[in-house]
């Protein structure tokens, strides 16, 4: 396990998440956040190939639920991180902090209310 950092006020067990998400929310391309469930199926390809549509012209953080207890921010198609949804407040706190240009909100079955 690497070591503990933070995003927000929010825990993570990693130090290379806290990079990505940095990263993420330097000025450059725009930025994009797509809310889904994680059941899979069509609304999972359909936000699969619009992120890649997009993937030159602008950076997709993905947000969908995990189990009944977390949520997972994956960004750009590649680093994931799962974050306890106890926190669901300090959660949406950070998600308006990355001040994303766009949100497209496809599902929100089983993301906390």
């Amino acid at each position: 396990m690497g070591k503990e950092a933070q995003w927000f006020g929010l825990k993570l067990e990693t130090d290379r998440i806290p990079a990505a998400l940095s990263a993420f929310a330097e000025a450059g391309p725009p930025r994009l956040l797509f809310v889904t469930h994680a059941w899979g199926g069509g609304v999972e390809q359909h936000v699969a190939t619009l992120a890649r549509l997009v993937s030159d012209r602008a950076r997709v953080m993905v947000l969908r639920p995990f189990d009944d207890n977390s949520v997972e921010i994956e960004l750009d198609g590649q680093s994931r991180l799962r974050l306890a949804s106890d926190n669901w407040r300090l959660i949406l706190d950070a998600l308006k902090a990355m001040r994303f240009d766009r949100v497209h909100i496809h599902q929100v079955h089983g993301l906390p209310q």
